[in-house]
């Protein structure tokens, strides 16, 4: 396939267009300090509320599955454009409807979002990146992630004082203007059926291992194991606080404050 550069990886708008599609791709627990309120509002039970925050996880699985299929056809930056719309625009529901069963429809289309490019952020920066920049590149794009969830849970906090549980949904609103800005700002990649792309990233010039080390499936196995602790604490931590705090407790704050161990962990790589 002919290659072409057309853009400057050394620029700092260039990499913050690449990083910040990753802002959104684990906000789907960002709503869990206010799981409670949400529950009382709903009138559904604390199982069926959590729902509403681990449903998206387990959607994202489907187009998670169909996205490197669907890039190499229709190429990254639409299927990109495409997940990243479907996370603002399924935050209108949330946003005026008081219907349990409307909400989580939304709730499933914005984790199909999410997984329509889960894996094309992590490989666009394989793509348009070499050397130690990529490695660098995909720390700081880790720490992205949780950069957002602590950021956008936080910010679930001001817009539920602000506006209540429906307003707190108008933080996937911001996915609408990342959008626009990755759009302008980062190149589209079509991967040929050998492989090749239409990025010169010096890939040529790298070697990679035709088979994966066995290591590796345990390190997974770890991996899943942590976020399956992870994710049940997070989403049960705030039922458990207003147990013991009160009725009107809000912990997003505190969740925030979590998730930032995260983001320094993230930074740290590639360094």
């Amino acid at each position: 396939m002919e290659t072409e550069k057309k853009y400057d990886t050394s620029k700092l708008s260039f990499c913050l267009a690449v990083l910040s599609i990753s802002l959104f791709l684990t906000s789907y627990s960002v709503i869990n300090g206010i799981i409670p309120q949400m529950r009382d509002a709903l009138g559904v039970t604390e199982a069926q509320a959590e729902l509403l925050s681990t449903t998206p996880s387990l959607t994202a699985l489907i187009t998670l599955i169909l996205s490197p299929w669907l890039a190499r056809f229709f190429g990254f930056k639409k299927v990109i454009g495409a997940g990243l719309l479907l996370v603002g625009v399924t935050a209108f529901v949330p946003m005026f409807v008081n219907s349990y069963g409307a909400v989580m429809v939304a709730r499933v289309l914005f984790g199909m979002g999410l997984g329509l490019y889960n894996s094309l952020a992590i490989t666009q920066v394989q793509l348009l990146f070499s050397g130690d920049r990529r490695a660098t590149m995909l720390g700081i794009r880790g720490a992205t992630e949780n950069l957002g969830q602590a950021i956008m849970t936080a910010l679930v906090s001001v817009l539920f004082a602000w506006a209540g549980w429906h307003g707190a949904f108008g933080v996937y609103l911001f996915a609408l203007p990342v959008l626009v800005w990755f759009w302008i700002k980062v190149p589209d990649i079509k991967i040929a059926a050998d492989g090749s792309s239409n990025i010169d990233d010096e890939l040529k010039d790298q070697h990679f291992p035709s088979k994966t080390n066995p290591i590796m499936f345990v390190f997974c196995a770890f991996a899943a194991l942590y976020m399956i602790i992870f994710n049940s604490v997070n989403v049960r931590f705030a039922a458990i606080a207003q147990e013991t705090q009160g009725k009107d407790y809000d912990s997003s704050v505190i969740i925030s404050v979590g998730i930032l161990f995260a983001v320094a962990a993230g930074f740290v790589y590639g360094f």
